[in-house]
């Protein structure tokens, strides 16, 4: 950043050489302007100057399940003090709820929020459920309706382990098929003085290839200083267990981090064990950590191509990778693909500028349908001169496969909820056809359904002492659904209060992040 003095300096000078006359002028000090930007841009990449900015994601949710039970009451203390921490240490993005939960019942102590300010408190003054058993899946299952972002949400289980009815694991199979993350801290029934216990493990977040090490971190906690010993296992889908590597690690009394580098050899499912060894632990229990891995490869590609030659391209991008590739041409009839047999062999098939009359032709739309549908096969398609026009590809098998469509006139995609009033004075009846109000309302909220695309968006909330989600926002993919709910509705014959019909449906509408037109 010095080098700023001598090029002003440079610059000036060169600038007050010249004649009086001719340094006023437009072009001189438009020159001398550009030139000193252009010097301090320079001299700024040249020091490593570099602007950064965060943008903080909102959507963090994390749902505290205390366990409450009589086998856990030598422990509350100590559970109290980790919700304390964790509610401490969040920042303003992360939303966090507090429920506990014992015998059958589980109570939402302190709902969740971005401001945490009080939300202690709130759980401290909560009422408590039921001691006398301990039911974690009907926890999780309660907990898992607060959750709004599956993909970004964290359920974080404060339990001694002990289940006195259901099985926890089952529902929580489910919630990670979600994408919900299910992390336990284990607090022992009784108090113990040495204690260590594998809390985690974080698995690297893009694709891994055979052969090409990666990292994962663990994280440990204990509750004294002193030595321990952990080795990383790797269980192939055939049961073969390969020891990684091991480290000996000083244990600092605290929560910390330890970094793992391993590489897989074989492809598709992987049980990684981490195996903690300590003498002076006193609760072997929690010495090991399992979490699993799925190596996928894709080899087999299927190129289909409308025009011959077409799928160059693609060849000069995937064939250094990819083994696997056959090139055909869509009206190609002997090599290509005629049964869901041929066509299952492989991973992917791409299409390339290919019109859905030559596939429909070919009778090769049906099959490739079975395949993505079906056998759950990867279809990628390339545009061109042929393909994606709207007279070619409307209401097609073709276009029922891709998560795009060719319209002719195309609006961008709204989510809209419809509250229907339910209360008691929509049975009377009004002066069309010798309907009531409420038959009235049905029928003008079908209307709705039936005019809206394909790609929007829509849910039905009902009215009146209280409101009633019927189905949920769904896509009107799902039309016949969405207007079953509202045939499915009926009077209630309660009061007509607005405020908490408006608010479920905001909750709802702030849920939908895929669409932004809401209403």
């Amino acid at each position: 950043m010095l080098l700023l003095i001598p090029a002003a300096l440079l610059t000036l000078i060169l600038y007050l050489r010249l004649n009086k006359k001719y340094r006023r002028t437009r072009n001189r000090i438009t020159s001398i302007v550009l030139h000193c930007i252009v010097m301090f841009l320079c001299i700024s990449v040249l020091s490593g100057m570099t602007f950064s900015y965060e943008k903080p994601n909102t959507e963090n949710e994390v749902i505290l399940l205390v366990d409450m039970s009589d086998s856990g009451s030598t422990s509350v203390g100590d559970k109290n003090e980790f919700v304390k921490s964790v509610i401490d240490e969040a920042d303003s993005t992360l939303q966090i709820g507090v429920m506990t939960f014992g015998f059958g019942e589980t109570v939402y102590a302190a709902e969740k929020t971005l401001d945490t300010d009080g939300l202690y408190n709130q759980y401290l003054r909560a009422r408590k459920p039921s001691g006398i058993g301990t039911d974690v899946a009907s926890a999780l299952k309660f907990a898992r309706e607060a959750i709004d972002n599956p993909e970004s949400a964290k359920i974080v289980i404060l339990s001694d382990g002990f289940e006195t009815d259901g099985y926890a694991m089952s529902v929580i199979k489910e919630l990670a098929s979600e994408g919900i993350r299910v992390d336990t801290v284990y607090f022992p029934s009784d108090s113990y003085e040495k204690e260590v216990q594998l809390l985690g493990a974080t698995l690297p977040d893009y694709s891994v290839k055979i052969g090409d090490p990666f990292p994962i971190s663990l994280t440990l906690d204990s509750t004294f200083e002193g030595k321990a010993e952990i080795t990383l296992y790797d269980t192939d889908l055939f049961g073969q267990v390969t020891q990684g590597e091991t480290q000996e690690v000083t244990l600092t009394g605290n929560v910390q981090t330890l970094n793992f580098n391993h590489s897989f050899e074989l492809p598709e499912l992987h049980k990684l064990s981490f195996v903690l060894e300590c003498d002076e632990d006193e609760t072997k229990e929690n010495n090991q950590y399992c979490t699993y891995m799925y190596l996928e490869t894709f080899e087999n590609i299927l190129v289909v191509e409308g025009a011959s030659d077409e799928g160059k391209l693609i060849e000069d991008i995937l064939a250094p990778e990819y083994k696997g590739l056959e090139f055909c041409a869509v009206d190609d009839a002997v090599r290509l693909p005629s049964t869901i047999e041929a066509l299952s062999k492989f991973d992917q098939v791409i299409l390339m500028n290919v019109r859905n009359e030559d596939l429909v032709t070919s009778g090769f739309d049906k099959l490739l349908y079975r395949y993505v549908h079906e056998l759950g096969g990867g279809l990628l398609t390339v545009g061109g001169d042929q393909a994606y026009t709207f007279s070619d590809m409307n209401e097609s098998i073709y276009q029922n496969m891709l998560p795009v469509r060719t319209v002719e006139k195309y609006t961008p995609p709204l989510a809209l909820v419809i509250i229907i009033d339910r209360s008691g004075s929509m049975d009377s009846d009004s002066t069309i056809d010798e309907q009531s109000f409420f038959d009235l309302a049905k029928a003008g909220a079908k209307s709705l359904v039936n005019y809206m695309e394909a790609w929007d968006w829509c849910g039905v909330i009902t009215l009146e002492d209280d409101s009633a989600e019927h189905g949920g926002l769904l896509p009107l993919t799902r039309k016949k659904e969405l207007l079953n709910n509202i045939e499915k509705i009926e009077s209630g014959g309660g009061g007509t209060v607005f405020t908490s019909s408006i608010k479920s449906a905001n909750t709802v509408l702030s849920a939908c992040t895929q669409v932004e037109k809401k209403h």
